[in-house]
């Protein structure tokens, strides 16, 4: 994914959340210079990664932004005009988050 978002270097943001079993800050380092904005969204499954978890592999360069829920999450990438690129990444769940609030 870092090579492809490398190739059309864009304002991006970028909806995450992952599970606690999962090498985090890799996940996170590998396209962290390419990110201009972290949404962090909490995931309603039991190997969910906790949010001062997620909150905890950010350095402070970077600039990240909690949100209750994914509708929420959603709603506010989508009304972001600054960015011209929205990624949701670190888990499936995520993704079929993301998919249901976008119905």
């Amino acid at each position: 994914m870092a090579e492809t978002l490398k190739k059309d270097n864009q304002p991006t943001l970028v909806i995450f959340s992952a599970l606690k079993d999962k090498n985090i800050s890799l996940m996170i380092n590998a396209i962290s210079p390419l990110v201009n904005q972290w949404l962090l969204v909490p995931l309603a499954v039991d190997r969910a990664a906790d949010m001062n978890l997620l909150i905890s592999q950010f350095s402070l360069k970077e600039s990240i932004i909690v949100y209750d829920n994914m509708n929420l999450a959603v709603n506010k990438a989508l009304n972001q005009h600054s960015y011209q690129r929205i990624v949701v990444f670190g888990s499936f769940h995520v993704v079929a988050d993301a998919l249901t609030a976008l119905k």
